[in-house]
């Protein structure tokens, strides 16, 4: 009671606290007068009225230091200053609508900007799909293959990823370690469908073909109806289908009565039996996803291919559940077996390259919960780091594509969208059309930038160009060379902004069968497809398409992707070679063969995969606690010592297990490159080191510390240059890494040099000739200090905001000077 009492007197107080005051004034008020007439009639004093009202004043003290005292004690001091300056940024916010208005609107931009990412980040990455236990479901196979191929071409890198009807049977009769074993169409089959009765229009359809087991698999209840079963996939079954919830409420509104009526499916009657559970997109998240599931049985009637009656096609995709305390790399290995078991049945695999296709043919098992979220570099091109190794086949995962065919990935995962990967034929053909299509009779495609780069442009360039003219009119600097130093600067970012904008309003890239022109603002290059060595894309805001040139001498032409990637350029593009999965797929083989030929990564290749796998596993903590600690050392250096000592410890480690990782990991992040790598452990410290050691130390003599610093970033490049053979064939990289290493040698002998100084203080009188402080990035407040001890001239010293705001100029201050630990004299200004 007497907390909640106390509680409740407070805010009571809080809310009135003019009555408060008034009753205070009131009762020091009596107070004094009960004081002063007590004095006066006091026997013998003698004091008048005045005299005792101020003799009664002198004993009751200060009035004002009462009051606050008994505000304090009566109320929250601390909420009425808060109240107080909320109504004071209120004024401040009222009196300048201008800043008030852009504060808002960055706020508002930057909220809804988060808000929208994360709602697409939950529904898409964090909020799992209604699948059943997906950690036991397994995709056979790693590629993206698509969508029927002939089966000996299906294989790349003698992986099969997509099947005949046949082979898949065959593996589902004789792997019973899968609890199931679903098969689904590679692609999406484009359908017309219309209601049985009462509908004469018809409406394109995206359909499926699935094995009956299918939603047995993912273990989905429907939510009208029933699901697909085995019986429904039988030959001669009764031919039924099962709707999509999306399509269900687009097409039909959500009626009930579709269930168990017949769809006219390609002039087929087809009878729906079932509608899937909102938020299930299939086996795939595809933009696109399918709209109606049908039985594998029903492909050829259905279908266009008959592709099931076709042994030598391969059009499906696996997915299995398996059994509980079945191991995925054992089941991998008796997997491969049955597929050779059941290919070397086909005529195709009956010849003597058939034969040695056979030997090497295998499966991989992709597991299905693997959050892999790969970026897009361009047409048929993946990144080292979206791949895992070869050998050990590390959470590979298929991709989406554009098109209306797209190959499954994992269900709690998104992806970006690719390019369908077609067969050579395909390829071929596919080619020819889009070159007949823009044949130099027609005259070559061409395209400009979109709409919203040319809006964008524009407003940066406006202000870019009022900022130019702001800087002129309020002039901030000084003198005839500032003025021109501000107007150089002015006129070369408002000439800068000039040529964007004619970039983006007057460029074209002319694209013809066997040319690129990029016909700029000042000048027009063109490319031929006999010079072009190779294009890569890189990842920037827009994107840049790079044309390395065949040499000598080799040249670069980079052209600012203004506009999306349409088929055309996409297949100009696959005629030449992408240089990025050219290098990724090398640095891929490298490291597959030393994981696959290296004896001290273990006897066995599930020993050798434990070994990569716990060096990336070492080398992302090294690399977290590396850039976490920085960041703390920068902006919160507490505890101080403790993270000074762990970055100062941080690079010794990270090169150690360079040392012990034989090869596996790299020092530095090179583009391409399928290693692991520690550079964040190598770079980040140093520069925290460097930051703190100047922010926080004073050195005397600067030249007493270089023989230390020159020492220690020597040996500390030689031993990563030891412990990192791929170090020794760049011959850039041990220079960068000198330099990063100087401003760890530097920082860390600062930081040793006061921490452990323990020797005796040598303190000298300074006279304060004047301070001021610099703003920029980092705000100092610095004093002048005249002549003192060693110090023969005029010194300035940052002695941070409370020691600058208590030394006034022209007074006194004490200079405590250490010898430090390393010999590396040290001084600061005692407060």
């Amino acid at each position: 009671m007497n907390a909640v009492g106390e509680f409740w007197r407070r805010m009571r107080m809080l809310f009135s606290q003019r009555r408060f005051q008034a009753e205070l004034e009131e009762e020091m008020r009596l107070h004094l007068e009960l004081r002063a007439q007590e004095l006066q009639g006091h026997a013998g004093s003698g004091l008048g009225a005045e005299a005792a009202r101020r003799a009664a004043y002198r004993r009751f003290g200060n009035a004002t230091v009462m009051r606050e005292k008994s505000y304090m004690t009566w109320g929250w001091s601390w909420l009425e200053s808060l109240v107080q300056d909320v109504r004071f940024a209120l004024r401040q916010l009222w009196k300048t609508p201008g800043f008030t208005a852009t504060a808002v609107l960055t706020l508002a931009l930057g909220i809804g900007a988060n808000a929208a990412i994360f709602t697409l980040v939950h529904a898409i990455l964090l909020k799992n799909l209604p699948v059943v236990d997906p950690k036991a479901l397994v995709r056979v196979g790693e590629h993206e293959d698509c969508c029927i191929l002939n089966e000996i071409a299906s294989a790349r890198e003698d992986s099969y990823s997509i099947f005949p009807y046949e082979t898949y049977t065959y593996l589902r009769d004789h792997t019973p370690e899968f609890e199931q074993l679903a098969a689904m169409q590679g692609g999406m089959a484009d359908l017309s469908a219309r209601r049985a009765s009462g509908d004469t229009t018809s409406h394109p359809t995206r359909g499926e073909f699935v094995s009956g087991n299918y939603f047995e698999t993912f273990e989905v209840k429907p939510l009208v109806g029933r699901a697909l079963a085995p019986a429904d996939d039988a030959d001669g079954a009764t031919p039924v289908g099962m709707l999509s919830y999306q399509a269900w409420w687009r097409d039909y509104a959500g009626d009930a009565s579709v269930v168990g009526s017949s769809l006219v499916i390609n002039t087929h009657p087809v009878t729906i039996i079932g509608v899937t559970p909102q938020g299930f997109y299939g086996d795939r998240m595809s933009e696109n996803p399918p709209d109606l599931y049908l039985p594998i049985s029903q492909e050829p009637t259905l279908g266009f291919y008959a592709a099931r009656n076709t042994p030598h096609l391969g059009w499906l995709f696996l997915i299995g559940r398996m059994k509980p305390g079945v191991e995925q790399s054992a089941l991998q290995v008796k997997l491969s077996g049955v597929l050779r078991q059941s290919l070397g049945q086909l005529k195709d695999y009956q010849t003597e390259r058939g034969k040695k296709l056979l030997a090497k043919a295998h499966v991989v098992l992709t597991p299905a919960e693997s959050h892999h979220v790969p970026q897009h570099h361009g047409p048929n091109h993946t990144s080292a780091k979206q791949k895992s190794s070869d050998i050990v086949r590390l959470c590979q995962q298929p991709y989406c594509h554009r098109q209306t065919m797209s190959s499954p990935i994992p269900l709690t995962s998104f992806h970006n969208h690719r390019r369908i990967r077609k067969s050579p034929i395909q390829r071929e053909r596919t080619r020819d059309l889009k070159m007949n299509n823009s044949n130099p009779a027609m005259g070559p495609r061409i395209y400009r930038a979109a709409g919203f780069w040319k809006y964008a442009m524009s407003i940066c360039c406006v202000l870019i160009l009022c900022g130019a003219v702001a800087c002129l009119w309020l002039d901030p600097a000084k003198g005839l060379a500032g003025r021109l130093i501000v107007f150089a600067f002015c006129a070369a970012f408002a000439a800068l902004g000039i040529y964007c904008l004619l970039w983006v309003y007057k460029a074209r890239i002319l694209l013809s069968a066997d040319q690129i022109t990029i016909d700029g603002p000042l000048k027009t290059t063109s490319v031929s497809l006999d010079q072009l060595r190779g294009w890569r894309i890189l990842p920037t805001a827009p994107a840049t398409l790079v044309l390395e040139l065949k040499g000598p001498p080799a040249r670069k032409v980079k052209v600012s992707l203004l506009f999306p990637l349409d088929e055309e350029f996409s297949g100009w593009l696959d005629r030449a070679i992408a240089l990025d999965a050219q290098e990724a797929e090398a640095s891929q083989n490298e490291l597959a063969t030393v994981v696959a030929n290296d004896p001290k990564l273990g006897d066995t290749p599930h020993e050798r995969a434990e070994t990569l796998r716990a060096a990336q596993m070492r080398a992302r903590v090294l690399n977290n606690i590396g850039w976490v600690s920085s960041l703390l050392a920068i902006f919160y250096p507490r505890p101080y010592t403790f993270l000074m000592l762990l970055l100062a410890a941080l690079p010794w480690v990270a090169v150690e297990t360079i040392r012990r990782s034989n090869g596996l990991i790299r020092s530095d992040e090179y583009k391409n490159d399928a290693h692991p790598n520690v550079a964040y452990a190598l770079i980040f410290p140093p520069l925290a080191l460097l930051l703190r050691a100047v922010l926080d130390f004073t050195i005397l003599y600067s030249s007493a510390i270089l023989l230390w610093t020159l020492a220690v970033a020597a040996v500390l490049t030689l031993a990563i240059c030891l412990a990192d053979p791929a170090m020794r064939a760049k011959k850039a990289s041990p220079f960068l890494f000198f330099s990063f290493f100087l401003a760890y040698s530097y920082g860390t002998a600062v930081q040793l040099n006061a921490m452990r100084d323990s020797g005796p203080r040598t303190s000298f009188s300074a006279h304060v000739k004047g301070k001021h402080i610099d703003s920029g990035k980092h705000t100092s407040y610095n004093i002048e200090l005249g002549p003192w001890g060693p110090r023969t001239q005029d010194d300035d010293i940052d002695v941070g905001k409370t020691a600058y705001a208590g030394i006034p100029p022209g007074s006194d201050v004490t200079v405590v000077l250490r010898h430090g630990w390393l010999g590396i004299q040290w001084y600061y200004i005692a407060r």
